[in-house]
C-alpha cells in the first residue's frame, strides 16, 4: 500500500468532529462527507482506532505510576 499524506486541516477537522467542537450544522455536513468518501470513513475510523489506544495507553502508564 502506498504511504500518502493525509492533509492537516482533515485530521483537525476529525479531532474537532470526534471531540464534539463542530456546531451541529459543520457536524452535520461533516456527516455527509463522510457518508460519501469511503476513504475519509476509513481515515475516520483508523483515527478513532488510533486516538483510542493511545488514551487506553496514557490511562494504563498514569495507573502504573499510581501503583
Amino acid at each position: 500500500m502506498k504511504n500518502r499524506r493525509i492533509d492537516k486541516s482533515v485530521i483537525d477537522k476529525i479531532d474537532k468532529y470526534l471531540n464534539g467542537e463542530l456546531n451541529k450544522e459543520e457536524a452535520n455536513l461533516f456527516r455527509v462527507e463522510i457518508a460519501n468518501s469511503p476513504t475519509l470513513k476509513n481515515i475516520l475510523i483508523n483515527y478513532k482506532i488510533a486516538n483510542d489506544a493511545i488514551e487506553l495507553l496514557v490511562e494504563d502508564h498514569t495507573r502504573a505510576l499510581l501503583n
